[in-house]
């Protein structure tokens, strides 16, 4: 009698999500109304979620002793991620959003039917051990614009020892080791990372010299501030000198494409990361409530961002006072798109050419 496989799940033409349903119900609540005080409904001291992995399952007629789920992008398979499994079930992370995937299994010489599933436009956030808060600014914008998949990823430090730094206020903060050789291998061998950009200061970064990934990934250390720090200013509106030249220097930087894929982070991956992760979006024509809940999807990792905490809620109102500078400053009409006032910031504020800004696009932006 010939093998014969029933494919149960995900079923033909199924959409999936890959993040948890806290954020997409809190992302679903945003679209309707941006009204962010209600990100404590969805998001705090005790939430640490994110991503949720797609389940494979299916059925034999005859008994096997393991079988392969080939899972691909094309109907042809030629590039396949393959999963073995010995009770007919799998779970995998990490896949793409807004991706039609074609899946199938196979046992010996034997074949299943191919199935396909698509995955839902949603934030692509990635599971990656002790690395927090690690997510693809890659997807498609309510514009219609598609930012490129598996280009810039933004999260957490990669701390491949435990350190302590003083701050500037003299307390010792720890650092705990969360890179391990399994999580810089996916850096590594899945998402090819070839970039670190650090946005930590020095003894911050533990006087880091190279990457945790490898002496052969480009490593950049720009001490960048968050914030309104993207205009080279304090929160009282004092001049931090050299930080316009910082942030000219992170867009230099994203605009060779001998970079990428890139890595970028802070300490959490909150603030500073989010602020250039905002400045990015922005470039590519994200609206206000894309540019919000991009910031505020940090919010699910509880021991990097959490409203309960005062001191928390102020880097979200920090975060508005950056988005109401750079409107008055830049913005010449109540209706005018985000990629034209942040390209405007871009050329006035940090010195940025026009052909520096387009060639960051081509790179990231894919072609209508």
């Amino acid at each position: 009698m010939k093998l014969k496989f029933e494919l149960l799940s995900p079923i033909n033409g199924e959409s999936v999500h890959v993040i948890d349903e806290q954020i997409v119900n809190y992302l679903n609540e945003a679209n309707k109304n941006l009204d962010l005080a209600n990100i404590d409904l969805y998001a705090n001291s005790e939430t640490n979620i994110g991503p949720v992995p797609v389940s494979f399952k299916f059925n034999t007629n005859k008994k096997i002793k393991s079988a392969r789920i080939h899972i691909s992008k094309s109907k042809d398979f030629e590039k396949e991620q393959i999963i073995i499994t010995k009770d007919k079930t799998a779970e995998i992370y990490n896949l793409e959003v807004d991706t039609i995937y074609y899946w199938r299994v196979s046992s010996r010489d034997n074949f299943s039917d191919v199935q396909q599933f698509v995955t839902y436009n949603e934030p692509r956030m990635l599971k990656i051990g002790s690395v927090k808060n690690v997510r693809d600014l890659g997807g498609t914008l309510a514009c219609g614009t598609k930012i490129k998949q598996g280009l810039l990823f933004r999260g957490y430090e990669l701390t491949e020892k435990s350190y302590y730094h003083t701050n500037r206020e003299g307390y010792n903060l720890f650092h705990k080791k969360i890179l391990f050789k399994k999580d810089a291998e996916i850096f590594n061998n899945f998402l090819h990372v070839k970039t670190e950009l650090d946005f930590r200061g020095n003894e911050e970064s533990g006087l880091k010299v190279t990457s945790g990934l490898g002496k052969e990934i480009n490593y950049f250390r720009l001490p960048i501030t968050a914030y309104k720090g993207a205009l080279g200013l304090n929160k009282d509106n004092s001049i931090i000198p050299g930080m316009t030249n910082l942030y000219r220097q992170v867009f230099e930087i994203l605009a060779e494409e001998k970079n990428y894929p890139v890595y970028f982070h802070c300490w959490g991956g909150a603030d500073r990361t989010g602020t250039v992760a905002f400045l990015i979006r922005g470039l590519c024509g994200a609206n206000l409530t894309e540019l919000v809940t991009d910031y505020e999807i940090t919010s699910f990792s509880g021991a990097v961002r959490n409203h309960k905490y005062n001191d928390l809620n102020m880097n979200y109102s920090n975060f508005c006072e950056l988005v109401s500078e750079i409107q008055k400053r830049y913005r010449r009409s109540e209706n005018e798109p985000w990629s034209e006032v942040i390209t405007r910031y871009m050329k006035t504020c940090l010195g940025l050419s026009e052909s520096t800004i387009e060639k960051l696009k081509r790179i990231i932006v894919e072609k209508a």
